[in-house]
């Protein structure tokens, strides 16, 4: 993040995403999301695991869809 997200639990500087994606039909879903309250990512502020990712659409220009243009031109 450009500026720290002050939230109820505590600010967040950075974070991290796992997800999934299906090539052939362009989707992405999020599995789990990790917010840190520090630059060096050793201070975990809020985890959250998805029981049932669903999958979504990538927005144009959006770091999922860069990540989804990327994995599967590796395919």
């Amino acid at each position: 993040f450009v500026k720290p997200v002050a939230t109820p639990k505590g600010d967040w500087l950075s974070g991290r995403v796992v997800g999934t994606c299906d090539c052939a039909k362009k989707r992405v879903a999020a599995k789990e999301q990790t917010y840190y309250g520090d630059k060096a990512e050793t201070k975990v502020v809020e985890h959250k695991v998805n029981k049932m990712p669903g999958y979504g659409p990538a927005l144009a220009g959006s770091l999922p869809a860069l990540a989804l243009d990327y994995l599967c031109k590796a395919k």
